[in-house]
Formats: C-alpha cells, structure tokens, sequence
C-alpha cells in the first residue's frame, strides 16, 4: 500500500472504519510492529468490526465521532479516511 506511505511500525487512525474492510490491507502494511486505532460514530459497525478482529492485539476499536476525536495532537503516524470522507457534510 505504497499509496498510503505506510511502513512497519506505523501507529495509524483509521477514521471511519465501518466494518473493518480495509483493516487486513493496513495490517499487512504496519505488521505486528504497528498499531491501528479504528473509529468510527456506528456502534453497530465498531462491533461487527471488533468481531472479525478480536485476535489482533494492535486493533483497537472506538465508538468516536470525527468532529470529537479523544486524542491527543501528533498521537498517530498517519491518519486514513478513505470510505467515510464522502459522507461527512462539512469536509
């Protein structure tokens, strides 16, 4: 996923995460060295997607609003939105 720039290691958001479809991708990309945070607003979707990936201690899920994100500033490496953007009404 050279798109993306990621490298082993990396501590990534994935903001809008919905079910987890991209998660094997961006896994694949940080290996076991990284970590992804996964949010996204639909409590539904956070636990569709905690399911699938309830093995992999480098995942951790969050019910969380883009517009009220709980981290601190510079906390991730990278920051990927790539299916939700488009339904955000103030890009």
């Amino acid at each position: 996923m050279t798109q993306f720039e990621l490298k082993k290691g990396t501590t990534l958001l994935d903001v809008g995460t919905g079910i987890g479809e991209l998660l094997p991708l961006l896994l694949k990309c940080i290996d076991s060295e990284g970590s992804i945070t996964a949010i996204d607003f639909s409590e539904r979707m956070i636990q569709r997607a905690s399911d699938k990936f309830k093995d992999r201690e480098n995942i951790k899920f969050s019910i969380t609003s883009v517009e009220d994100l709980p981290f601190k500033t510079k906390c991730f490496d990278s920051v990927i939105c790539f299916g939700a953007f488009p339904h955000f009404e103030d890009k």
